[in-house]
This record gives C-alpha cells, sequence and structure tokens, in this order.
C-alpha cells in the first residue's frame, strides 16, 4: 500500500519542476529582446547612429566645455564658451562711439533750435536798426541843405551888410570933411552957426550909422561863419550816419543769412541722426557677436 501511493507524489514534483524551468526560460527569453532593443551588437565595430555638428558663428578661442562626453542635452543648454573678452571689447568701443554721436546729436539739435529761433529776431532787429539810420541819414541830408542854404544866406548878408558899411563909411568920410570945411567958414563968418552945427550932427550921425554898419557887417560874418560850422558839423553827422547805414546793411545782409545758418544746422542734425543710427546698428551687432560666444 505504501509502494502505490508514493509513485503518483513523484510523478507530480516532476511536472512542477519542469513548468518551473519553462517559465523561467520564457522570462529570460523576454528580458533578452527587451534588453536588446536598446542595444546593437556587431562583428566589426561599426554600428549607424545620429551625428550633431556644432560650429560657432564667430571665431575665436573655446574658453570653456560645459559638456561631457554622452551626456544627454536639452534645447538652450550651454554647450561651451568662446572668449568673450574681444567681443566685450568691441562693444564697449562701440558704446562709447555711440554715446558721443548721441551728445554731438543732442548739441547739433540744440544749435539748430536756438540758430532758428534767433534768426528771425536778428533779422528784425537789423531791419528796425536799418530804418532807423536810414530815417537819420535823410534828417541830415535836410539839414545840410539848410545849412547850405543858411550859407547862402549869411553870404548874401554879409555882402549887404559890408555894402552898407561901405557906404556908411564913405558917408561918414564926406559928413567929416563937411563938418571940417564948415568950421573953417565959421570961423571966417560966411556961415551960420546954425549951418555949422548942422553940419556936424550930420558927421556925427555918419559916424553912428558906419559904427552901426560895421558891427552889422562883423555879425553877418559870425553868422556866416555859425553857418558854415553848422554845415560842417552836420557833414560829420552825415558821414557817420552813412557809415552806420553801411554797418546796419551788412548787419541786415548776414542776419538774412539766417536760413542758411539754419539749414546748415539741420544739416548737422541730419548727419549726426545718420551717424547715429549707423553706430546703434553696430552696438547691436556687437551684442549679438558677444551672445554668440555661449553656444
Amino acid at each position: 500500500m505504501t509502494d502505490q501511493v508514493s509513485k503518483p507524489k513523484g510523478r507530480f514534483n516532476r511536472k512542477a519542476l519542469a513548468a518551473v524551468a519553462v517559465a523561467i526560460a520564457i522570462l529570460a527569453a523576454v528580458w533578452y529582446w527587451w534588453d536588446s532593443r536598446s542595444r546593437e551588437s556587431t562583428d566589426n565595430a561599426f554600428i549607424d547612429g545620429n551625428i550633431m555638428q556644432i560650429a560657432p558663428r564667430i571665431p575665436g578661442l573655446v574658453a570653456r566645455v560645459q559638456v561631457r562626453d554622452n551626456q544627454r542635452v536639452r534645447r538652450g543648454d550651454l554647450l561651451v564658451e568662446l572668449d568673450p573678452s574681444d567681443y566685450e571689447a568691441r562693444l564697449a568701443e562701440a558704446r562709447g562711439r555711440l554715446k558721443e554721436v548721441a551728445s554731438r546729436r543732442t548739441g547739433a539739435s540744440t544749435n539748430l533750435r536756438l540758430t532758428t529761433a534767433v534768426t528771425g529776431a536778428v533779422t528784425d532787429q537789423a531791419e528796425s536798426a536799418l530804418a532807423a539810420v536810414r530815417a537819420q541819414l535823410t534828417v541830415l541830408r535836410a539839414r545840410l541843405n539848410q545849412d547850405e542854404a543858411n550859407i547862402r544866406a549869411a553870404e548874401a548878408n554879409v555882402r549887404q551888410a559890408e555894402a552898407r558899411r561901405d557906404a556908411a563909411r564913405a558917408e561918414k568920410q564926406r559928413a567929416a570933411m563937411d563938418a571940417e570945411r564948415y568950421r573953417a567958414l565959421h570961423k571966417k563968418d560966411e556961415i551960420s552957426k546954425q549951418a555949422l552945427d548942422r553940419a556936424e550932427t550930420e558927421a556925427t550921425a555918419a559916424a553912428a550909422n558906419f559904427d552901426a554898419a560895421s558891427e552889422a557887417a562883423l555879425a553877418a560874418s559870425e553868422q556866416r561863419a555859425l553857418a558854415q560850422s553848422a554845415k560842417t558839423a552836420t557833414e560829420a553827422s552825415l558821414g557817420q550816419a552813412e557809415a552806420l547805414v553801411r554797418q546796419s546793411e551788412g548787419r541786415l545782409r548776414e542776419a538774412q543769412s539766417g536760413p542758411d545758418q539754419v539749414g546748415i544746422r539741420r544739416a548737422d542734425v541730419d548727419v549726426s541722426t545718420a551717424q547715429l543710427e549707423q553706430l546703434e546698428a553696430v552696438v547691436r551687432q556687437a551684442e549679438l557677436n558677444l551672445s554668440y560666444t555661449r553656444i
């Protein structure tokens, strides 16, 4: 009875072991298949793969490499750094030139505003000054004409006064001679005392008339001298006024060149603006080049 019971139990154990062995073999085959999917095996050491070449946009010396061999990287990761010294210097130089040109453009704009504002005022002032000196010149020319007329009148007065003086001198001399003759006749009792007195009175009056005529001639001469002095002063003032007119005309021409000055100042602004835009582009390129040192 014992032998009959033990035989079926041994057959069951062998079947169970065989089933476990088959399961293990299946699991091993599945694991090998899964693992071999990510591996390549070859007998001649050649495999297929994807190669990505990396090249810098600018020339330079490599300063640092930020990755190791076979390291997994993602988009945007820093791989290599080039020496940025030259590009930093170029960027600093470009920014300095940009600042200089910006300052120059600011000055040019200020000069343009000032020139534009001053041009109109200077022109108006120059025109007013020229009108004033021209009016003064007109007045002085009229005064000169009046002075010349006064001189002519004074010369006529002098001639008349000298003629009256000469006539009074002749009358004085005649009256004096008559009085002398009448005195001689009165001593001889040939004329009356009344006739002598009348002759002496006429001589005294002729002498007084001569003195008055001499004074009038002297006054006329002095008046002529004053008229001539006035004319000389007017001529001097007229010369000064003419010089002022020429100066004012020159200032007006200079002021009228203001629009040309405004054009020059505007051209300076345009040139500096173009230079500024060009240097801004240079700065942007220098900033890009500096950024390209980080790959």
